[in-house]
């Protein structure tokens, strides 16, 4: 999905779409959207889970690796994206600035170190008031976010919302959104089309806002409430409509490789000469990136992943 979102956002830079090329390539970021909210989620069902407990040394480890991915492959991208005009200066500004995606590690690294204290709010009287963080994330988090970015009356809504302050509704809200929804009963048979539809409706919400409004912060921002509810339709589906995949030797190879594919895959979407995809019709040249890019970065990452040291403290 992140993959996606970076493939399509190469065409949606160029100036030189149609009006038919840029309808379609935001139809197919508009379906994957949500991709970041779903692994703060994922992450939560696994972290906040009560019967697993973790040590502060296995928390700190956890840290310190994605603190080590962070520096190591920020500096890699600095020196790559200086290499042919290389000072000093603009090598160390690129490593503090950051590479485009790398901001995902400021965050995830931030929620790592807030892990004791939202198992804490998980603990406290069997979970009681994890529903009602869930319903103040949904306000501060999601609603603000939303009305701030309305172009109508923008300042006098920024200033209304911004009358009470409440933190720790970033992406720990979805965190504690995952572990949330994993614990709730709901019936398979009826999941399924009741989050399909939701699901179908915030991509068509999502792809109106950005095509036909302009307003891009409701159609691909983390928290605006069509992402939200696209990634909570989804987690649903996939959680609880009862896709049960049994773990393979394939599916284990692709789940140890998607660190790599994430940290690499910009690499070969920026540098690999991509020029003959601009004589190709959208609607060939999407997919056919997406599958090279893709299948690129997934070979190299299992490449990395047998390398020893890179494979413990770098993918």
């Amino acid at each position: 999905m992140v993959v996606m979102i970076h493939v399509s956002g190469y065409f949606l830079i160029k100036t030189d779409l149609t009006l038919f090329d840029t309808y379609f390539v935001s139809v197919f970021s508009s379906l994957v959207r949500s991709a970041v909210p779903l692994f703060f989620m994922i992450s939560g069902v696994v972290f906040l889970n009560p019967t697993k407990d973790f040590t502060v040394k296995y928390l700190i480890n956890k840290i310190v690796r994605l603190l080590i991915i962070y520096v190591v492959w920020n500096l890699l991208y600095a020196l790559i994206d200086t290499w042919n005009h290389f000072t000093f200066y603009e090598f160390v500004k690129r490593i503090w600035k950051g590479h485009f995606h790398m901001w995902f590690f400021e965050y995830m690294i931030g929620v790592y170190i807030l892990i004791p204290v939202l198992k804490g709010l998980v603990a406290y009287k069997n979970g009681k008031f994890v529903l009602y963080y869930v319903i103040v994330f949904f306000i501060w988090g999601i609603l603000k976010s939303t009305c701030n970015a309305i172009p109508f009356y923008q300042q006098e809504i920024a200033l209304l919302t911004s009358k009470i302050h409440v933190e720790l509704v970033d992406f720990c809200g979805y965190f504690v959104l995952g572990y949330y929804l994993s614990t709730i009963k709901v019936s398979a048979r009826t999941i399924k089309p009741i989050y399909l539809s939701i699901y179908l409706s915030m991509v068509a919400l999502q792809y109106l806002f950005i095509v036909i409004f302009k307003i891009n912060f409701i159609g691909v921002d983390a928290f605006s409430i069509f992402v939200a509810l696209e990634a909570l339709a989804l987690f649903m589906l996939l959680y609880h409509g009862r896709l049960h995949v049994k773990p393979n030797k394939t599916l284990l190879l692709v789940s140890k490789a998607t660190l790599g594919v994430y940290l690499i895959h910009p690499f070969f979407l920026e540098n690999l000469p991509l020029g003959f995809l601009e004589t190709v019709p959208i609607v060939f040249a999407l997919p056919v990136l997406f599958v090279i890019i893709s299948i690129i970065s997934f070979l190299f990452s299992l490449i990395m992943n047998k390398i020893p040291y890179v494979n413990k403290w770098l993918v």
